[in-house]
């Protein structure tokens, strides 16, 4: 789905195409344009964050994070449409995506507007490759399962 001049692709549990976010006990977790967004109302309030906008407890730009029951992968590659990828692992259960830039920009002046692409298949096959490198046993039979669907 295109958000302005951004993409996703998201995958859920079985490997389909899934939502921009994923849900579990209270916490929500939303891919945005290239970075990802975490909400939860019970949080926010214990936390009285006023930093974020409620519900949002914080932004997730790279790194990991471990989140009560859930363990939350992000990274960044800027060489593939300004990519964000995220991977969420909640006992057993997988939820990952991709957001990026979906333009590609022409550099000759002389020819009008840019190309939409939307999530390249390049950009995938390296989301694949960093799933791959992340120390969690479910990722290679979720992998599988995406690219049967």
């Amino acid at each position: 789905m295109a958000l302005g001049n951004w993409d996703y692709i998201s995958w859920n549990n079985q490997g389909k195409g899934g939502n921009d976010y994923y849900r579990s006990k209270g916490i929500s977790i939303e891919l945005y344009k290239n970075w990802a967004y975490v909400y939860s109302r019970e949080i926010w309030k214990i936390l009285k964050l006023n930093s974020f906008a409620f519900p949002t407890i914080c932004a997730i730009d790279r790194g990991e994070l471990d989140l009560f029951h859930l363990k939350i992968y992000a990274e960044r590659f800027p060489k593939f449409q300004e990519a964000f990828f995220i991977i969420v692992v909640d006992k057993g259960k997988i939820w990952g995506g991709i957001g990026v830039y979906g333009y590609k920009l022409m550099k000759d002046p002389s020819k009008c507007g840019d190309i939409w692409l939307g999530v390249e298949n390049r950009t995938k096959d390296k989301f694949f490759e960093w799933a791959k490198s992340l120390d969690e046993t479910i990722i290679d039979n979720w992998i599988k399962k995406i690219k049967e669907a």
